[in-house]
This record gives C-alpha cells, sequence and structure tokens, in this order.
C-alpha cells in the first residue's frame, strides 16, 4: 500500500471514497445545519494523505499541525476495504510525521454513537474528553456525545555512540 500525498486527478476517487465513508456515518448523525455552515468557515488549512492500492484511492485523511500535536479528522476508508490496515496505515504516516516534526501526540474527536471510539481505542488512543453535543442531530439518538481522543508519539530512542 502506498501512502502519499494527492494528485489534482485524485480528486474524484477521493471525493468517492470519502462519499461512501460518510453515507454510512450519516445514519447515525449529521451536522446541524447552523452549526455546520459555521464549521465551514474554519479558517484552518487542512492537508490530504491518501492511501492506494493498485493505484486506486482507498483510503483518505485531513489533518493539521497544531502547537505539539497533528489533530486528524475525515479519516475515510472504502467501506468494502474495512479492517484490512489502510486506517491503521494513514495513522503510522501521520504518527511518521509528527516525529519528524518533533511533535508529541496525534488528536482526533469522533461521536461516540457510531462506535468509532473502540476502533480508534484498538489503533492506541485514549479518551480524554467526552461530552454532550448540540452540534449534531441524529434520527436513532435523543443525545450526542463528542468524544476527544489522543495517541502519544513514541520516539525511537538513538544508541550513544562510543
Amino acid at each position: 500500500m502506498e501512502i502519499r500525498t494527492p494528485e489534482t486527478s485524485d480528486t474524484e476517487m477521493i471525493n468517492a471514497v470519502a462519499s461512501k465513508a460518510t453515507e454510512i456515518l450519516r445514519k447515525i448523525y449529521k451536522p446541524r445545519q447552523a452549526k455546520s455552515d459555521k464549521a465551514r468557515s474554519t479558517p484552518e488549512a487542512l492537508t490530504k494523505l491518501v492511501a492506494l492500492n493498485n493505484r486506486h484511492i482507498v483510503g483518505v485523511v485531513e489533518y493539521v499541525e497544531k502547537n505539539d500535536h497533528i489533530y486528524f479528522q475525515g479519516l475515510a476508508v472504502e467501506p468494502s476495504r474495512h479492517r484490512q490496515g489502510i486506517a491503521r496505515a494513514l495513522i503510522t504516516r501521520l504518527e511518521k510525521l509528527c516525529t519528524e516534526r518533533d511533535l508529541q501526540k496525534l488528536a482526533l474527536a469522533t461521536i461516540e454513537e457510531t462506535g468509532n471510539v473502540q476502533v480508534f481505542e484498538r489503533l492506541g488512543f485514549g479518551v480524554v474528553e467526552r461530552e454532550q453535543t448540540d452540534q449534531y442531530e441524529s434520527d436513532l439518538y435523543d443525545i450526542l456525545h463528542i468524544v476527544k481522543m489522543v495517541r502519544i508519539v513514541v520516539r525511537p530512542v538513538q544508541a550513544k555512540q562510543i
């Protein structure tokens, strides 16, 4: 599997993967209109990485560097490719970026009711905050919770030269 920054010609495939992944989540929750309009005006520039298998994009993630960490969102994997290590490969690349930039952790936020908290825990993330949110609505749940999670980046120990 190859992980790289996207090229202009990747846009259609990126959108297809993100759309399929988001379609599953939208059965559980969706942004409230007023909040989502405000969220879209966020000035932070996000960078993307894509995962390719046989020259086809099978995963994508967006991220931004902040102070001592990389925050990522929009981690999307082609639904037919779940549980094949694609999300792990994208997160591993983000972790490598942290190491290269001397950043201490990876961070994310997810909606608890999607079941993704357990997925990220298996990938080494821990919950640092959980709160009820009114930014999203659901036909399935009366109350939704946003969970903030962090994974500390472990740097390789370098042997001392004698």
